[in-house]
C-alpha cells in the first residue's frame, strides 16, 4: 500500500452521519473504497487509462466499471439516507394501515444494505 493510500484509509474515512455536502461525500466515499479495494482501484484506472485520449465534449465514452463504482457508492452511502412522507390517503403496506396524514421514514441506508 502506497502512503498516500494509507494517509487516505487513517484520515478520510467517510462520515455517514455528514450528507449536507454531497458532492464532496460522495466522492470521498469513492476514494475511500479504492483506497482500500487494491483490485477495485486497478480495474479502475485500467479502465480510465483506456478512455483517456477519448475524453472531449462531443465524445461519448463508455466507462461501465466506473459507472458501476459510481453506483455501488451511492448505494452504500446514499446522499439522503432517510427520506420522510406522508400518507396522503389510507394506505396499506404489507398488512399495516397506514391512516391519511401518518408520517413515517423511509430509511433508504438501511434498505440498501439488506
Amino acid at each position: 500500500m502506497t502512503k498516500w493510500k494509507i494517509q487516505l484509509t487513517r484520515h478520510c474515512r467517510p462520515n455517514p452521519s455528514h450528507y449536507s455536502e454531497t458532492t464532496s461525500n460522495t466522492t470521498l466515499n469513492i476514494a475511500y473504497a479504492l483506497a482500500t479495494n487494491p483490485i477495485v482501484q486497478t480495474r479502475f484506472h485500467a479502465e480510465i487509462d483506456s478512455i483517456l485520449g477519448l475524453l472531449a465534449f462531443s465524445n461519448s465514452v463508455d466507462v461501465p466499471y466506473t459507472y458501476s463504482i459510481l453506483r455501488e457508492s451511492l448505494r452504500l452511502h446514499p446522499v439522503a439516507p432517510i427520506h420522510g412522507m406522508e400518507a396522503r390517503v389510507d394506505t396499506v403496506v404489507q398488512g399495516h394501515l397506514f391512516p391519511k396524514g401518518t408520517n413515517s421514514l423511509l430509511m433508504i441506508r438501511a434498505a440498501a444494505l439488506r
